[in-house]
Order: structure tokens, then sequence, then C-alpha cells
């Protein structure tokens, strides 16, 4: 639920420095002292006085703005909403210049300043994205822009901005005011950023309880009292993540791992036996694992603090430079206890045994949603009968047999679910790769074709090209890599197809909700259609990379 912030008077206060400077000008006593509405009404009513207001404001919000200060709480709201993962916006009505500053300062300039000295942009600080900041010239605009955005709730000072009959309807209207009341009873009133906190984060939803059992299991894996513990759900749908801080300043993620009747994989003991052979073995671009109670399903691990990876040739590099490490560690002597990844693939036959098997599975769904059965009955089983009887060719011609597995030798390590969306960008500029629960052997090509194919991550055609060209580097010593990888494109293809279809599963939504993920189920389920068509047309007409 993306939530919209105005800038003016709504996070940043300006009532001592409109009071200062409204002195300076000898526009109200030198004694005076009231909040910046006061003060307005009280310019007002001097001779010219809206002009001379417009004057004050074009000096405020321009040269005089590096003097605001963030209203008490919005600073603590913004770092809490990035915990909880929940997407925010700041849309302002604020024109280029104002037309009574002879000095004619660029007064969106000035803001982006502001924030850029409050720490808005910093990795470390609020890690707010500048492409998330709008300027509108007028109300019109401003209220349009809100509504492109799909802003669940907006939170404003000016309450003519949500009696507006253009405002759009379902938006949850927050009025930041000192009022005690307001006659429309649509608008949701209060008078301080905790109290927003409160009720955008909490009682509307984007918040989560954390009970006593949590925050025991969190001191005794800590071995210290707690002196906070948040949710700070990062995007997965299949666990709940927490920040943990003990009073001597210690900092920590708690991750739980939801038990399932319909998965008995022990993802919580994969991860952390994952992340301690990494460690142990040098490989800093990991968490380090602290402890974990299997009884309880929770783990803690090194809390990392950065913001989501932004595709680019260096985060290239460095998934590429993860995946070389591993390989590195292939004969490490404990390797050899690691089990097989999940869902592991060492032949051609078991990439269509597992498509198959999910092809099954949302076929019992199909009943219920009339374009997933006639998606998978028109569209996909076609395909895949096309796409499998290439791949055989390829094989045959190759001398290769599509049901025989690989060779030990020929198997890695693997993340598994690998990919910048299982990773973080710390202020340092290094990345952190997490999310390990699948960790195991695996063929390199599934590794390879999982990368270049996930829907999450929008690679461009040269970022793939990059990571392919470091693959069959690294794996080049196989002389059966390039054609087992060219053959198998398309069929991992089809196995994404299937999986982004997983919210129809009903298994599959209940970890979701268990997570804490919420949404409107029938909206999400025709997305994820709309993304396998895409997905498919990428396998059948071989243009994998586009």
């Amino acid at each position: 639920m993306p939530v919209g912030i105005d800038f003016d008077n709504t996070i940043v206060s300006y009532d001592r420095v409109f009071a200062e400077a409204a002195r300076q000008h000898g526009w109200v006593a030198a004694d005076f002292s009231g909040t910046k509405k006061e003060l307005r009404d009280c310019v007002r009513l001097l001779d010219d006085g809206e002009i001379k207001w417009q004057i004050l404001q074009g000096e405020v919000y321009g040269r005089r703005m590096g003097e605001a200060v963030p209203f008490p709480g919005a600073m603590e709201f913004f770092r809490a909403a990035r915990l909880r993962g929940v997407e925010l916006f700041i849309v302002s009505h604020k024109t280029r210049y104002s037309n009574y500053d002879t000095f004619k300062v660029d007064l969106r300039e000035a803001a982006l300043a502001w924030m850029e000295r409050n720490g808005f942009f910093d990795p470390s600080g609020l890690a707010f994205s500048r492409d998330h900041v709008f300027f509108a010239d007028s109300r019109a605009e401003k209220i349009a822009r809100i509504s492109a955005l799909g802003c669940g709730v907006f939170i404003d000072d000016l309450e003519e901005v949500f009696v507006d009959p253009s405002f759009p309807t379902g938006v949850a209207r927050v009025l930041f005011t000192a009022e005690a009341s307001v006659d429309d009873r649509a608008i949701i009133v209060r008078n301080s950023w905790p109290d927003i906190a409160r009720y955008v984060l909490e009682d509307a939803g984007g918040g989560e309880e954390v009970d006593d059992d949590i925050a025991s299991v969190a001191e005794c894996l800590a071995g210290a009292p707690l002196r906070s513990l948040q949710p700070a759900r990062t995007g997965g749908g299949n666990n709940r993540l927490f920040r943990v801080e003990t009073t001597a300043g210690r900092i920590y993620a708690l991750k739980s791992y939801p038990r399932q009747a319909s998965d008995r994989r022990d993802r919580l003991s994969t991860e952390f036996g994952a992340l301690d052979f990494m460690r142990r073995h040098g490989v800093a671009q990991v968490p380090k694992p602290i402890a974990k109670d299997g009884q309880a399903s929770f783990a803690l691990y090194e809390w990392i603090e950065g913001v989501p990876v932004k595709p680019s040739v260096g985060a290239v590099e460095a998934a590429a430079a993860l995946i070389r490490a591993l390989h590195a560690l292939s004969d490490a002597a404990d390797a050899t206890a690691m089990a097989p990844a999940s869902e592991a693939c060492f032949s051609a036959q078991a990439i269509v045994a597992q498509v198959e098997a999910r092809l099954a599975a949302l076929r019992g769904q199909a009943a219920a949603h009339s374009e997933l059965a006639e998606f998978l009955d028109t569209a996909f089983a076609p395909a895949l009968g096309r796409c499998v009887a290439c791949a055989r060719e390829l094989y045959a011609s190759a001398r290769l047999g599509f049901d025989a597995p690989i060779d030990d030798g020929l198997r890695c390590l693997s993340p598994s679910d690998f990919g910048f969306h299982n990773a973080l960008l710390r202020a340092d500029h290094s990345i952190v790769f997490v999310d390990f629960e699948y960790f195991g052997w695996d063929d390199p090509v599934k590794l390879t074709s999982d990368f270049v194919l996930h829907p999450g991550m929008n690679l461009t055609v040269e970022l793939k090209k990059r990571f392919l060209d470091s693959m069959s580097e690294e794996f080049g010593a196989d002389e059966t890599f390039a054609v087992r990888l060219k053959a198998s494109l398309p069929l991992y293809a089809l196995r994404w197809t299937m999986i982004l279809l997983n919210e129809f599963l009903p298994e599959r939504w209940a970890r979701r909700v268990m997570a804490g993920i919420r949404g409107d189920r029938a909206a999400i389920l025709n997305a994820q259609l709309d993304k396998a068509r895409t997905m498919l047309r990428r396998a059948e007409t071989g243009d994998i990379l586009a």
C-alpha cells in the first residue's frame, strides 16, 4: 500500500523560521510566538498583507530553507515505514520559483537540498529514493499525481486538498493538524507524527504486533535484554523478519521460518548451515549467523544495514564473484556434507518433471479460475511439448543423455533463489547477499538460467549477457555446459512461468498471509497471469534475454 506525504508544513516545520523572518521585516511584534498559521493570519491583516505573506514564503522556502527542521517524529516514521517495507512518496505543491523572491532561488532544489542534509537520500540513513519525490505546479496536478501513484494513504496539513472534488476516492485522508476535529468524517485527524505512525503502520493494516513469545525468543538468542524489537519486512512472502536491538546496542536480524504442512523442508537449518559454511571459509558477502532455535523456528543473524540493489555492471560482478567463491569451495572437506539444493535439477528430464508437477498442481485450481484454465490448456501445454522436443534434439545432437544426471564433479554449490531481490547495498557500496534457505548442490546451468530469467530482477540484455559470459568462463572446463545451457534455458523459462502462478495455490497464499504480506488477491492473480504470459512468450520465441 503506497503512502503519499506532503512536504511543506507536514514533514518540515517552519514555525520558528517564519516567525524570525516576520520579526526581521517588522511585520510582527518582537515577542510574537505562535504557529505558522497564526503568523499567516496576523501578516495578512497588514496593508498588502497577502503580498507580504508571499514574500515571507519565498524567503523561507528559498534561501532560509536550511533553517527549517523536521517535525518531531517525522524521521522516525520514515525509518519505521522503511523497516516494514512500506513504499513512500513525497508529493508537494511547490512551484519552482516564488513571484516575490528577488533572489530567484529554485524552491524545489532548496527542498531537495534540505532532504539531502537531513539524510533522506543517504543509504545508511533514510535511504529514500529521489525518484519518489514529486513537485507539482498546482493542487490539481498534485492530486493527479497522488492518483497516478496509487497511494492508499495520503498525509497532508491542508484540509482543502482532501475536500477537493477531484481527490481520488479510496485513499485514506490523514490530516496533520492541531485542530481537534474537522467537519468531513472521511478525514482522519492526527496531531502528531507518532499518532500518524500508529494509524498508518498499525491501525490501517501496515504493521504487525510483536508478541511476547517472539521477544522472549529474541532475547534468548541474543543473550541479552532487548531495547527494541521491530518488524522489518523486506518484501518477501515466506517469512517474517525483525530488527532486534539489545540494551548493549548490538543489532541483529531475527528471522522466523513458519512451518507448513505442504512444505517439509528444513529451511532454517539449510540457511543457517549454509551461512556458517560460507563464513567459516572466508566468504564475507553474506550475513554472519549468530544463533538458532529449531524448536521455535527462529534464527538470529548479523543485521545488514543497506538498501535494495539496483542492477548494474558492478552488481553483476559482485554476484559472479560470490559464485566463483562458492565454486572454489567445491573441494572443501565439509562441502560434501551439503545436501542437494531445493528442487535441484541434475538432468534435463528433471527440469521437465518439475514443470509437469507444477502444471498438475495448478490444474487442480483451474476449475475456480477460468482464465488460468484457458492459459494452461491452450497456451502453456502446447508450448511445453514443443520446447521439450527441441531440447531433446539438441541433447541428441550433442550425444548427451536427456535423462542422465550430470557427474558429481560438474555440480556446484548454489544459493538457489539468487539475485538482487535477495541482496542489500551497504553505505560503503559493498553488496551483501541474503536468503539461502534453498542452498545446496545443483547444476551450474540451473543457477545461471535462474539468475538471468528471474522476473524480479529486471536485468538489461547487456547485464544478462555479462553474467552468462562470467558463468561460461567459470564453468568452461565442462565441455557440455554451453549446449546444456542452450537447450535448458527455454525449459527453465517454462518452469518460471509455472512459479509465477504459485499465487493460485492456496498453500502459497497462506504463507504470504502468515508472513504478514497483504493485498487484493484477485488483482495479484491477474498480475501474475500477465507475467506468466510474458515469460511463456520468451520461452517460445527463444528470445530468452529480452
